[in-house]
């Protein structure tokens, strides 16, 4: 009865807004989902393995989880939706980058010579 009682605590406080959580969140939450251990993360992010397991721990507080399982259950129920807020990130990295080349381009045209 406890165990149950328990679930249905961290299921209630589970709603937090995707749109609170940052890229790094959701990227951790997946990875987590597929069984991925703190160190593999870590070489994978390009992060300490401690830093993974601050992240993490801030994960379980903003979701209101307990433990890495709820997290794992969580980023499988929020998949489609954790999918498709990484793509739309992605795809604002990109334009940025995009419109950041288009003004790089502009000002070797326009600006004239370099004085070095």
């Amino acid at each position: 009865m406890l165990i149950v009682e328990t679930c249905r605590k961290t299921e209630r406080n589970a709603g937090a807004d995707l749109v609170s959580l940052s890229a790094r969140d959701l990227e951790l939450a997946q990875l987590v989902s597929r069984g991925s251990q703190n160190k593999e993360i870590a070489g994978l992010l390009g992060i300490t393995e401690g830093t993974v397991k601050v992240y993490i721990s801030h994960l379980f507080a903003k979701l209101g989880l307990l433990n890495r399982a709820d997290l794992a259950a969580w980023a499988v129920r929020h998949d489609a939706q954790i999918r498709m807020a990484l793509g739309a990130e992605a795809e604002e990295r990109k334009n940025l980058a995009a419109r950041s080349r288009s003004r790089s381009r502009f000002w070797k045209l326009f600006a004239g010579p370099q004085i070095d």
